[in-house]
């Protein structure tokens, strides 16, 4: 599948965290996923 990173986070209210799906990736309008680092690929 290809989508847009709409996201990366790395921060919650202003404190650092870790999170384990840190990536949110939209796909389509009406559907999205939270992904690792090692899931997603670059493509150009």
């Amino acid at each position: 599948l290809e989508g847009e990173v709409i996201s990366v986070i790395r921060e919650l209210r202003g404190k650092p965290i870790s999170a384990n799906l840190p990536i949110y990736v939209r796909f389509s309008p009406k559907f999205s996923a939270h992904l690792r680092e090692s899931e997603v690929e670059l493509i150009s």
